[in-house]
């Protein structure tokens, strides 16, 4: 899926506070700059082509935060620009604009519309699952059952010794 400019520059913006709620009013501020009315339902439309192209139907990567904003959750660092390209006098014969860089061009140098644009795709963090969320080992899985276990135990020794009190008053 191609993603247009304003989508591009909401992914810029939340790639840029990557793991911080961005509110909606930067986005619009990035994305529709002099716009003076930017209806809720045009950001909605640019976050849901995002999440198509991100493959994130169920929002675990761009995450709406209801009241407050936007959130991609995912680590994220944001890379300084690439050094400018060689002029044409500098180039090799026959490489024009983007082809140095593999993007067809067309007879007067311009991109070629009918090219396919390069996919975005996000490598996940191997410490991380598919939401963002640290990845625990399997010697740590038993932790989160051991809240759980103490209260149970501490009721059922509650439970025998309410009992055995009971049981010692009414003999």
């Amino acid at each position: 899926m191609e993603l247009d400019a304003r989508a591009l520059a909401v992914l810029e913006c939340l790639l840029r506070q990557a793991d911080s709620v961005v509110p909606r009013a930067s986005l619009i501020a990035e994305a529709w700059p002099g716009v003076d009315v930017v209806f809720d339902s045009a950001v909605s439309k640019v976050m849901r082509r995002l999440r198509v192209a991100l493959g994130d139907p169920h929002g675990n990567v761009l995450q709406t935060i209801y009241g407050e904003g936007y959130r991609l959750a995912l680590p994220a660092t944001l890379l300084p620009p690439m050094p400018a390209s060689p002029t044409l006098a500098q180039r090799p014969p026959g490489l024009r604009n983007g082809a140095a860089h593999g993007q067809a061009t067309s007879r007067d140098g311009m991109p070629d519309p009918t090219s396919p644009t390069p996919k975005l795709q996000l490598v996940p963090d191997p410490g991380k699952d598919d939401a963002g969320i640290p990845r625990r080992g399997p010697r740590a899985a038993w932790l989160v059952w051991l809240p759980w276990t103490i209260a149970a135990l501490a009721t059922l020794l509650a439970g025998c010794l309410a009992w055995l009190l009971h049981r010692a008053g009414a003999g």
